[in-house]
């Protein structure tokens, strides 16, 4: 069977449509293909994260210099005996369908990079405000440390609510930990990775006596499900 069409790997990678059987087997056997895939959810990932950005410090001034230098500089030219040396393994690399993926792919990352960028630079006014409406003690879940510990804080900015969230004693995660409110029952709501951006609480999570639960996972690059609990705890007002 020839290599998987670029433009399915990428409706799979969204989560738009599943493998067929014909192409999971094909998925379990081709490496390249395998690692095209996994590549694709990452930089899914990555961009459905950015979604919580909110409040990046700002650039330097001298980064945008360094990007326009970067961007505009004229390249140098080898020597006319010379310039057929200079082709790459990464412009070879995106000649044909799969480097289209390739390219797509790193377009992709570039395209959250800019817009994480382009928010931190647009800074909002003066905060209002903000009252703390609930509060958590995280306590270590068995896949976690016996030291693990945690405390969260939902937080009303005027603007909405928001999670804030300390950790220590947490192993480096093989992924990446994501935070979730849980109602105790099936439904869980991811909210972003601990860190710089803000955990904004959706609309559809905002009923704290439902949603009291908080949960810290660790996840697997591309896993779209919740991954292992790590921290849990019950919010109370």
């Amino acid at each position: 069977m020839p290599h998987l069409d670029p433009d399915r790997l990428v409706l799979v990678a969204l989560g738009e449509q599943d493998p067929s059987a014909s192409e999971a087997g094909h998925l379990h056997g081709c490496d390249s293909c395998a690692a095209d895939l996994d590549a694709a959810r990452a930089t899914v990932a990555v961009g459905r994260g950015s979604r919580h950005v909110r409040d990046l410090p700002e650039p330097p001034p001298e980064l945008w210099a360094r990007i326009a230098g970067a961007a505009f500089a004229a390249p140098a030219l080898a020597p006319p005996a010379a310039r057929p040396a200079v082709r790459t393994r990464w412009f070879d690399s995106l000649r044909g369908p799969r480097g289209r993926l390739r390219l797509a792919v790193a377009a992709t990352a570039a395209l959250v990079l800019i817009v994480a960028v382009g928010v931190g630079a647009v800074r909002t006014g003066r905060r209002g405000v903000e009252r703390v409406v609930a509060e958590a003690d995280l306590i270590a879940q068995p896949a976690a440390p016996a030291a693990a510990k945690g405390r969260a804080a939902v937080v009303d900015t005027g603007h909405g609510l928001e999670v804030r969230l300390e950790m220590s004693g947490m192993p480096t995660p093989g992924g990446y930990y994501l935070v979730w409110l849980y109602d105790g029952g099936s439904v869980m709501v991811p909210l972003g990775a601990p860190g710089s951006a803000r955990l904004n609480v959706p609309a559809a999570a905002g009923d704290l006596t439902r949603f009291s639960i908080i949960d810290v996972s660790a996840q697997q690059l591309g896993q779209q499900q919740h991954g292992t609990s790590m921290l849990q705890g019950r919010l109370r007002p």
